[in-house]
């Protein structure tokens, strides 16, 4: 470039001189400098192609470099993001698992107390029919004796007695709704109010309360001779026991039939038997006979009514005073019904 500049002034101060021989010299070096420079262009041209394609290309890689990066942050930051995605469906998962198998044992629960309760609600209306039976025998003897006093040809002795009577059916109705307001009817020995008991007198109490039962079917309540003998037990519960089994001697047996109540010394205590000439019990039911609701329940032959809480009880009250109730019996032929109580 310095060549040309000088070539070019030396041209034209030779050109203003006149001297167009050595212009011409000048002319020439300088039309020379100038092929010079052109092909150093054209050379220098083409690495400037090279390096500018090559630039480019670095250019290219550090944005695909850049891109590549910003896309693995992005690969990462979804792959975090899904990680966390499935943790907390994961963790929803367990919760709601736990939360269903909560649920699933407080049904089951909830199911479960409900059967209990409609069990224990159908279990209360039997218990109250039981009590109204067992109330049925006291208030109907109250009820005969009071049609009684009203005839005008008794004595006073006789009036005496059927007061008396009255007294003791009433006294056995208070205690029977205090055993339903205080006990579960699962008798133990410390519930007892055990007292000596003359024998022979509370079985006859017994069957004169209950003869009016008895008439109504035209039957024949026969207390046998009973042994001598003083007992200790709990007078109403005993009273209880033996009104059930003689109840039960007159519902099943038929019209006109002999119920017969006997007691006899054994050498470890005493055996109160109730025997009729009834029904008898058939054997598949003589299983369940003492269960509570139990099913093996009949109509008596009369159509009265079973409840079938009665010999439950009264086996309970039995075996509180540490004694045993059973019975022998033959289907159509009648049944015999014993209680043992030990001395």
């Amino acid at each position: 470039m310095y060549a040309q500049q000088i070539c070019k002034r030396l041209y034209e101060i030779y050109q203003d001189r006149g001297d167009n021989a050595t212009a011409f010299i000048y002319s020439k070096k300088l039309l020379k400098l100038y092929e010079q420079q052109t092909e150093i262009d054209r050379v220098s041209g083409i690495d400037y192609i090279e390096y500018a394609v090559k630039d480019q290309q670095l250019v290219s890689q550090k944005v695909e470099a850049e891109y590549s990066q910003r896309l693995l942050w992005l690969a990462v930051a979804v792959s975090v993001l899904t990680l966390l995605s499935i943790i907390f469906l994961w963790r929803n998962w367990k919760l709601t698992r736990k939360t269903n198998e909560v649920l699933t044992m407080q049904f089951r629960q909830l199911e479960s107390t409900t059967e209990d309760l409609e069990k224990s609600n159908n279990n209360f209306a039997r218990l109250i029919k039981m009590v109204a039976h067992d109330l049925r025998n006291p208030i109907g003897a109250i009820h005969s004796l009071s049609t009684l006093l009203q005839d005008d040809e008794l004595t006073s002795g006789e009036r005496g007695e059927f007061v008396q009577l009255i007294y003791e059916s009433s006294n056995s109705c208070l205690t029977l709704i205090s055993d339903l307001l205080q006990t579960d009817f699962n008798f133990h020995e410390s519930e007892l109010n055990k007292e000596p008991i003359d024998l022979p007198a509370f079985l006859l109490q017994t069957v004169v309360l209950l003869t009016f039962k008895a008439n109504e079917k035209k039957q024949q309540l026969v207390l046998q001779e009973s042994t001598p003998k003083t007992i200790t037990a709990d007078r109403d519960k005993l009273l209880r026991v033996l009104n059930n089994l003689i109840v039960n001697a007159i519902k099943f047996s038929p019209c006109g039939e002999t119920i017969e109540v006997n007691a006899k010394q054994e050498k470890a205590g005493i055996i109160i038997s109730v025997k009729d000439n009834g029904l008898g019990i058939p054997k598949d039911h003589a299983e369940k006979l003492f269960d509570p609701f139990t099913p093996s329940k009949r109509k008596g032959t009369a159509g009265e009514q079973p409840f079938g809480l009665g010999l439950y009880i009264s086996r309970q009250i039995v075996e509180a005073h540490h004694g045993r109730l059973w019975f022998e019996s033959e289907e159509g032929k009648g049944t015999i019904f014993f209680v043992f109580l030990p001395e």
